[in-house]
């Protein structure tokens, strides 16, 4: 027998705690008590031979699902399935109308109650078989357009293909009429199990749920956090000019390099946490419940960690800083391929020392604001029920407590506000001694109060220390870590604060019942049958001009081939050219492959000779499983292939097992089906990638086992009379998964046939589009960063002012470029799964294509949370940034960057190139320029000399600054991209270079 801590290994291995095994369980109750139901004389008169379809109904209704996606998905469902037997229905009277109308009456002796009996019809077979692709047709194409009905019409052409594929045996119309009746009853007696199940047996509600990825996300920052501080504390002993792939590596390269490698993947991690959580929202947003939290509450404590995330996600570039300090140097290259070898560079070893002597004077501070931030993040989540407080078994100190206070407690927020002061004192102290050891000597209170006749000049070539400019970029990078840290402080400063005054306001005293107001309800219903994902983002909300004039951006895309309609003939010219656009776009061919696909396969019911084969063989299962399996490009069918083979293959081995360990008794089938379902369900729960294999399984297994039982029940003849002869379970389980395995590929040479559409020009558009998406949201933020600095913003309080305006645009377009990245990441990888012909596809260029857009993403979100600085609503005020006692320096330069314009209008035209180029496979223009990254803080040097002195590096908006420059970097960035992209594309160049020139006698001999 195993130990209780043997299994709880298992257990932790597998990535399963009580919630999950619950949740399995839960998933596994429907489908089971389905068979336990048929048991019953009652049921089995009822339904007959479709009650398999009951727990094949209840499984695909996902009962642990959470409540608002369930019922949002059943509402899809129940619309679906009726809108199923309704068409049903009219195919069964056309088909038997057709029967009438070509043929005579039915011999003497036929018994119209077996299926199989009845004589083959010509016409009524092929009125099925016009119903059968256009139906199929039809839904498939709503698929498209919405992956969220995925399951919804999966659930639909179950019901339909089985009786689109006897639909040509019936005689009269109450025959059909009857056996759609059963078929519906049966779909809706499965999904009415499903929804007691959810109801019933442990509840649980999205509000749960995003809660639990909120406290996923505070714990995913805390992670963050920790990462940062480990990676500092490597810089203050490691050289962090370490080549990303060097052939012989040392321990100390490879231990930065992991250092380094760890703090990107924990700010990916966060991203993509964000991402998850922006998906989860609207489902919690919409439901009602009962609870402590309102409706309201779950977009303010969003918009808190967003606040929070910029920042901390936002440190994590200092990596590609350094990086970047590397290509600037030419120590990226092996020495071979022309780059220079560190060991040899004077100029690398003083760098090296030089970080090592500035981390290690900054780790005390460092490490301080770090832990007290990672307590900070605490406290926020004991206080809005997002952790579970700790217990403390030792009685606190009375004396230590006005010093220090642990999270949860009251006084942290004036305990963490005097931390983050300690810390912006302490920076001033690092800033001077890195002054001194440059050389320069300052007075005691210099930074306090600067001499703008006194300005300090940076040391010029001094030898043994580094050059002027190189020296200028180190103070940058100081300066820009230390802000960052101290920003990310500040922000979590406001949201302990905002946690605190929910708290007191009573809003997580008492619970109380939470119902969503009219506009959260009219978005549920838009929902069911729009994707809003395909939408553009805010533009629906920017197509009037209230008070501002806006851009042509906020307005509905023109259309080149066709002005705005003038009168109401035009205007339904407009409405008449949707049927064309529709038809020819990508989701109604998908549609169209689909349909061909299942009609591929019932046309085999549709002819006289095989008739008879296809419904004792119950081949309908074929075209159900190739309707699942037919993703939209041949990359996701191959992996789809591979998943649900193995899945039919597990399923098939576990209907063996469950049958025959109880030697066919129903009790113990039953019993062992639970058990193993439970099992399987971790597949779909708890891992995604495989969620496939584990559905095609268990479809398999209840396949498989309802057949039996109802051979059991009814007996074989009474099976027999509906056209499926008995076999025994070894036999069924090979025959039901030689079905389903021709069904995966039947989908699989539709999907590749008569041409396939790969995952590579999936990925390529893709990339394009959200390089187009990148440039809007870039483009939002230049003009967010230029209207706070002109202080333009208004009242943020006002829906209708421009800061909000731009704040709801930005926002949005940040959410969908978040999940565009994530699903630019899920077609790279499943590139690996698709049959490549031809040249090798240029994976790694595009993974670095889209790593190189997630920094620049990051670089904008650094740009937007510094401008902040300038505006006097959204800046976090301090004793040390009072926007009332701004000094003459601050006005001086906020106004001179109004003047060079801090970012250039050409990034977002190069980005709408790049993606114009990459989406359409056209070569660039040529001599595309792209702006310098020190051009901005070159021409505010050519207003005024001594505005980024560091006599004012105190000043709140200089440390703003040196992100801002930092920011800028992303046009090195733009470097690196225009070249790679050029490299994919090519670029639209007639020029021609002499290589070199033969001599006379060359010329000579060769012409002899």
């Amino acid at each position: 027998m195993w130990s209780s801590d043997s299994i709880t290994r298992v257990f932790t291995r597998w990535d399963i705690d009580v919630p999950t095994l619950l949740r399995m369980m839960k998933a596994a109750l429907p489908a089971t008590i389905a068979l336990a139901m048929y048991q019953s004389d009652l049921v089995a008169q009822e339904y007959a031979t479709m009650a398999y379809l009951m727990p094949v109904s209840a499984m695909f209704s996902r009962c642990s699902a959470p409540r608002g996606k369930y019922f949002h998905f059943l509402i899809q469902g129940l619309v679906l399935v009726c809108f199923g037997a309704a068409s049903s229905l009219l195919m069964v009277y056309c088909c038997v109308k057709a029967r009438k109308h070509t043929s005579g009456p039915l011999p003497a002796g036929i018994s119209t109650a077996e299926i199989l009996s009845v004589p083959y019809n010509t016409a009524a077979s092929v009125v099925a078989a016009v119903w059968l692709f256009f139906q199929t047709y039809i839904v498939s194409t709503l698929r498209g357009e919405d992956p969220q009905l995925g399951i919804p019409v999966q659930m639909h052409c179950m019901l339909f293909f089985v009786a689109a594929t006897e639909a040509p045996d019936f005689v009269t119309i109450s025959d059909g009429f009857a056996l759609v009746k059963r078929l519906l009853l049966a779909m809706l007696t499965g999904m009415a199990l499903a929804t007691v199940t959810h109801t019933l047996i442990f509840p649980d509600t999205c509000r749960d749920a995003v809660f639990d990825v909120m406290g996923e996300y505070i714990r995913a920052l805390q992670h963050t956090l920790r990462v940062h501080e480990s990676y500092f504390q490597s810089m203050e002993r490691l050289d962090m000019f370490v080549r990303v792939q060097t052939r012989n590596p040392t321990e100390e390269k490879r231990l930065y390099r992991a250092k380094a490698d760890a703090v990107k993947n924990a700010a990916r991690r966060v991203s993509q946490i964000h991402a998850s959580l922006t998906n989860e929202l609207p489902y919690a947003k919409r439901e009602i419940a009962y609870g402590k939290p309102g409706v309201s509450e779950f977009g303010m404590i969003f918009k808190q960690l967003r606040a929070t995330m910029v920042p901390i996600v936002g440190l994590s570039t200092v990596v590609d800083v350094f990086d970047r300090v590397m290509e600037w140097n030419n120590w990226i290259k092996p020495v071979e391929e022309g780059g220079v070898d560190p060991k040899d560079d004077a100029v690398h070893a003083r760098m090296v020392h030089d970080w090592n002597a500035i981390m290690a004077s900054t780790h005390d501070h460092f490490a301080q604001i770090i832990d007290v931030m990672h307590d900070g993040l605490e406290h926020v989540a004991y206080q809005l029920i997002l952790f579970k407080r700790k217990k403390h078994g030792v009685e606190k100190d009375v004396e230590a407590a006005s010093s220090h206070a642990s999270p949860g407690e009251e006084g942290f927020a004036q305990y963490l506000e005097a931390k983050c002061e300690d810390f912006y004192k302490a920076r001033l102290v690092t800033l001077r001694e890195w002054c001194e050891q440059k050389g320069i000597e300052l007075p005691e209170d210099y930074f306090y109060c600067p001499r703008a006749d006194q300005p300090i000049q940076l040391p010029e070539n001094v030898p043994g220390a580094l050059p002027r400019d190189r020296t200028e970029r180190q103070l940058y990078i100081l300066l820009y870590v230390e802000h960052m840290l101290y920003s990310s402080s500040l922000a979590i400063l406001d949201f302990v604060r905002f946690a605190d005054q929910r708290v007191a306001s009573g809003k997580y005293s008492h619970s109380r019942l939470i119902v969503p107001g009219s506009k959260q309800f009219r978005k549920w219903i838009e929902s069911l049958y729009r994707n809003q994902e395909n939408e553009n983002a805010g533009e629906d909300v920017y197509r009037r001009r209230v008070i501002l004039d806006l851009g042509e951006a906020y307005h509905r895309r023109k259309d080149p081939e066709h002005l705005p309609p003038e009168n109401i003939l035009q205007s339904m010219g407009e409405w008449l050219r949707v049927v064309p656009s529709f038809l020819r776009s990508s989701r109604s061919l998908y549609g169209f492959r689909v349909a061909c696909a299942a009609t591929s396969i019932g046309v085999i019911a549709y002819i006289e000779s095989s008739h008879a084969f296809f419904v004792r063989q119950r081949l309908v299962w074929a075209m159900v499983m190739q309707t699942i399996s037919m993703g939209p490009t041949a990359g996701q069918t191959v992996l789809n292939f591979a998943l649900r083979s193995s899945g039919t293959v597990i399923g098939m081995i576990g209907a063996m097992v469950v049958w025959y360990i109880p030697v066919g008794h129903i009790a113990g089938v039953v019993v062992l089906f639970f058990i193993w379902t439970t099992g399987m369900w971790w597949i779909p729960l708890k891992r995604a990638v495989l969620q496939q294999a584990g559905i095609v399984s268990l479809l398999t297994i209840i396949i498989i086992i309802a057949s039996e039982m109802e051979v059991a029940k009814l007996g074989e003849h009474a099976v027999e009379a509906g056209g499926q002869p008995y076999y025994p379970t070894y036999l069924l389980a090979v025959y039901r998964l030689a079905v389903v395995l021709g069904g995966v590929v039947v989908a699989f040479i539709w999907t590749i046939f008569p041409y396939p559409i790969s995952d590579h020009s999936v990925l390529r558009r893709n990339l394009g589009a959200s390089l187009y998406l990148l440039a809007k949201y870039y483009s939002l933020t230049h003009e967010t960063l230029i209207a706070r600095a002109r202080g333009d913003e208004g009242d943020m309080t006002l829906k209708s002012s421009a800061g909000r305006r731009l704040e709801k645009a930005r926002h949005k377009a940040y959410a969908n470029q978040s999940m565009a990245i994530n699903g630019l990441r899920s077609y790279a990888d499943s590139i690996k799964w698709e049959i490549q012909v031809g040249g090798r596809f240029p994976r790694d260029q595009y993974e670095r294509i889209i790593d190189c857009m997630q920094n620049i993403m990051n670089y904008i979100n650094l740009a937007e949370y510094a401008s902040k600085t300038f505006s006097s609503s959204l800046s976090l005020h301090t004793p040390y940034n009072d926007p009332s006692k701004q000094s003459e320096w601050y006005t001086d330069f906020t106004k001179l960057i109004t003047q060079t314009h801090i970012t250039s209008h050409q990034i977002t035209s190069i980005l709408a190139l790049l993606s114009a180029s990459i989406m359409n496979a056209q070569p660039l223009p040529p001599y595309l320029q792209v702006p310098s990254p020190d051009a901005f803080s070159e021409r505010l040097k050519e207003v005024d000399k001594d505005i980024l002195n560091i006599c004012h590096a105190a000043e709140p908006g200089y440390a703003a600054f040196s992100v801002l420059h930092l920011a800028s970097e992303d046009k090195e960035l733009m470097v690196w991209w225009d070249r790679s992209v050029r490299d994919l594309v090519g670029e639209l160049d007639f020029s021609f270079h002499v290589i070199s020139r033969l001599s006379e006698k060359e010329v000579e001999k060769r012409i002899a």
